[in-house]
């Protein structure tokens, strides 16, 4: 695999899309392109890996990835939490600091799953990224519950977070971690 810095300007043959409209993140104006015949010069080179780094790189990957549910889990029991003294409404906090114990529960053992990245480990790798997509779904829709109606209006922060929550969701997925994710969502044991 070779990895090279390419200018997105005066190449020839080239073809980019319009910016994708995205729920989350629009800002990174993600496009498509073709390059055709493309030249590739020495002083572009970033590096150069080996056939098996991308899926090396997959197993890696499974929990680090997996940070971001976390501090995205963390926001959403935070709206949960606030929303106690906004809406004066004492049993949220319970319900917070019960969100709030589970992803301190989840974050330790991801942690701890990141220091064994032998080939036998890869399914508990899973298992925590896995958790941690779910209860960050879970936590987002608690957001939203805890909210009310207000969840509903395009610049609550509950609706932000629910975006997020698409992201983080499927960020570096690969067809295992997809699984995975199904399977805790769906409750498969």
């Amino acid at each position: 695999l070779l990895f090279a810095l390419v200018p997105f300007k005066d190449i020839p043959g080239q073809k980019l899309s319009t910016p994708m409209r995205l729920a989350a993140m629009e800002t990174c104006q993600t496009v498509t392109a073709e390059l055709d015949q493309l030249e590739i010069h020495a002083d572009q080179v970033i590096t150069i890996k080996g056939a098996d780094w991308m899926k090396a790189n997959d197993a890696f990957n499974v929990i680090l990835q997996g940070h971001f549910a976390i501090g995205c889990a963390l926001a959403g029991v935070d709206v949960v939490a606030g929303n106690t003294t906004k809406r004066k409404l004492e049993f949220l906090q319970s319900y917070a600091g019960q969100l709030y114990a589970e992803i301190e529960d989840c974050r330790k053992a991801m942690v701890e799953s990141q220091r064994d990245f032998s080939p036998e480990s890869h399914e508990n790798r899973l298992e925590k990224r896995a958790w941690a997509i779910e209860l960050m779904n879970r936590c987002a829709a608690a957001a939203v519950a805890s909210s009310s109606g207000g969840a509903n209006a395009a610049d609550h922060p509950a609706q932000r977070l629910v975006r997020e929550a698409i992201v983080f969701a499927v960020s570096a997925q690969t067809p295992d971690i997809m699984r995975a994710t199904l399977d805790k969502l769906i409750r498969v044991t």
